[in-house]
C-alpha cells in the first residue's frame, strides 16, 4: 500500500471525521475517460454510460484498454460498466480498495461475482493485460469483474 500512496497519492489527509473522504481529494486525483461506444450502467441498465472517471495518471492506459477492445472487435463482450472510483474499503478487508485512488474497474459484475469463477473473455483481460492492469480472477479469493492498476493490493 505504501507503493500505491507514493505514486497514486495519500488520502490520509483528506479522510473525514465519519470515514469520508473530503471532495479534495476527488478533485486532484480524477479525471474522465471518454468510451468509444456507451455501455449500460450495471446497476440501471437504463443509463448508458460514456466516460468513466479514474485516476488522472491512468486515463491514457486505460482509454487504450478500450482502444484495443474496440479495435479488435471485442466490444460486445463488455455488457456492463460496473464501477471505478468509489471511496470504500474492500469488500473482504477494512483496508481502502484501490477504487479509493481511481485505480480500478468493475465490469460484467452479474456474471463475474466476487468469489465466483465468472465468465469475463480473454480478449478483455488480454487487453488489460497489455497494460499492466491486474485481473482479480486470478486471485485466490477470486473477484473476476476486477481490474486494477497496481499488483499485490
Amino acid at each position: 500500500m505504501d507503493e500505491v500512496k507514493a505514486f497514486y497519492g495519500d488520502p490520509s489527509n483528506y479522510i473525514l471525521l465519519d470515514g469520508g473522504v473530503d471532495p479534495e481529494w476527488e478533485s486532484m486525483i480524477l479525471d474522465y475517460v471518454y468510451l468509444p461506444e456507451p455501455l449500460p450502467l450495471g446497476w440501471n441498465p437504463m443509463v448508458r454510460v460514456t466516460r468513466l472517471r479514474i485516476h488522472r495518471k491512468l486515463v491514457n492506459s486505460l482509454s487504450n484498454v478500450f482502444f484495443r477492445i474496440r479495435a479488435g472487435g471485442h466490444w460486445d463482450l463488455l455488457s456492463t460498466f460496473d464501477g471505478t472510483y468509489s471511496w470504500r474499503a474492500k469488500r473482504t478487508s477494512p483496508k481502502l480498495s484501490l477504487h479509493c485512488w481511481g485505480a480500478a474497474i468493475d465490469l460484467n459484475a452479474h456474471s463475474n461475482p466476487l468469489g465466483g469463477l465468472g465468465d469475463m473473455s480473454w480478449p478483455i483481460i488480454d487487453a488489460f493485460n497489455k497494460e499492466g492492469w491486474e485481473w482479480g480472477g486470478e486471485w485466490k479469493y477470486a473477484d473476476p469483474m476486477h481490474f486494477q492498476a497496481a499488483t499485490g493490493c
